[in-house]
């Protein structure tokens, strides 16, 4: 019973995440921070990640999300972890329009 309610608050959980976060133009590169200026928050964008099977189930912890470089990817539904554990120096915004990158 207690199995039950567990994935029926993941679920709820996950629909809540997918509900709130904005979307994004697939196969655009965003830095967390810049998806963060947009008005993400770390719990969205680590939603995201996970729903992506390119990640493996991994994820950036809230420490890293500001560094880190995401893809996006599902039809804007998605984010997938470019850079991985190894966060950017700097993650930097293109600009409208232009990908995100590291330096």
């Amino acid at each position: 019973m207690v199995a039950i309610y567990t994935l029926l608050a993941v679920g709820l959980t996950q629909l809540a995440i997918t509900a709130s976060a904005g979307d994004c133009k697939t196969f655009q590169m965003y830095c967390g921070s810049t998806l963060k200026w947009r008005g993400w928050t770390d719990k969205e964008i680590q939603g995201k990640v996970l729903q992506d099977e390119w990640n493996s189930g991994q994820y950036p912890g809230t420490d890293q999300i500001d560094k880190s470089l995401f893809k996006c990817a599902g039809q804007g539904k998605t984010l997938v972890w470019a850079n991985g554990r190894t966060p950017c120096g700097n993650c930097v915004d293109g600009g409208p329009g232009k990908p995100d990158y590291c330096a």
